[in-house]
């Protein structure tokens, strides 16, 4: 009868080391517009779960991910915040919804990394080319750590640079890898962003300050080139540019977006480039370049002759070689 506690011990044991079937997320906002849902790629795939209101104005929601998979909570539409989590996690997250970049996550050392992370660099958060720089900087000082796996895929912007994500991925240890998170990445992060059919006219800001309509003349294949201040690269770019117009016909034209005009004579004829340059400062977000809704800077954007897009992405070797083959 001896064997009977023992069996008994046993079976407890054995209940307290089996894994939990399920993460849970406790939000805990204010100025939320509507109970958040999660989404997240899960055991099942792809999958939205409506939080529920429980006491001291706290929604939780509930998941299940054996690895540990990326979440974003949203909020009538609106992604409010993203964490980390896989099955047994009990995820608290605290803060303002208008406020994003206070909000505190916890519950495993990842979300507290992420959280320190985003509160001490925040006011580069704003900057694309600083949130990269400071991004890859930690990637490449803390390969071990497996905070890079969300910094990359949910806070890295260039993440159409397919070859460049890459290279970052290759400098993460294979041990410190979240290969749920990644493979999240390959196959959604480049499914396509709605792009322009053609290049439309557009009225933009001319070298020298006056105002023009922009209207390609559909007889000759164009390069469209979307740039900020900081491509260092303008200068042998423009010079390829030249070398491939000594071989194909086609036009060109560039587009500073940026609402810091500090150099941009000086950097718009780097290289001796003659094509007509234009401004944007509203950036991406200004009027006349909205609807090629842009994701990424630089971007090349390439046509035939009649002004329909045939290639649309951070790759300029791509770019150059479709506006010489006007197709």
């Amino acid at each position: 009868m001896a064997a009977l506690p023992a069996l008994t011990a046993l079976a407890v044991l054995l209940c307290a080391c089996a894994k939990q079937p399920e993460f849970k997320i406790d939000i805990r906002l204010a100025n939320l517009n509507t109970p958040p849902t999660i989404v997240f790629v899960g055991d099942n795939g792809l999958a939205t779960v409506n939080s529920v209101a429980t006491d001291n104005n706290t929604f939780t929601a509930v998941g299940e991910s054996e690895l540990y998979t990326l979440v974003s909570i949203v909020d009538d539409g609106k992604l409010i915040a993203q964490l980390v989590a896989r099955n047994g996690e009990d995820i608290s997250v605290d803060g303002d919804a208008l406020s994003p970049g206070t909000i505190n996550v916890k519950g495993n050392q990842i979300n507290e990394d992420w959280t320190a992370f985003r509160k001490n660099n925040g006011h580069l958060y704003s900057d694309p080319t600083q949130r990269d720089k400071i991004i890859e900087d930690y990637i490449e000082k803390n390969p071990k750590n497996p905070l890079c796996n969300a910094l990359l895929i949910a806070d890295y912007t260039h993440l159409d640079n397919t070859a460049h994500v890459n290279t970052l991925v290759d400098k993460i240890q294979p041990e410190a890898r979240l290969q749920n998170i990644l493979n999240t990445y390959q196959q959604i992060a480049h499914e396509a962003i709605e792009k322009p059919a053609s290049i439309q006219s557009m009225r933009l800001r001319r070298l020298g300050g006056t105002f023009e309509n922009y209207d390609p003349d559909r007889v000759k294949p164009l390069l469209v080139i979307v740039w900020e201040k900081a491509m260092a690269d303008r200068a042998n770019i423009a010079a390829m540019i030249k070398a491939a117009q000594q071989r194909s016909d086609f036009n060109v034209i560039d587009i500073l977006a940026s609402p810091d005009s500090i150099g941009w004579h000086n950097m718009a004829i780097a290289g001796g480039a003659d094509w007509p340059h234009f401004w944007a400062p509203a950036g991406t977000a200004d009027q006349a370049i909205e609807y090629l809704n842009i994701q990424a800077l630089p971007t090349y954007i390439a046509t035939d002759n009649r002004a329909n897009v045939t290639y649309f992405g951070t790759d300029f070797d791509q770019a150059i070689a479709h506006a010489m083959k006007g197709k």
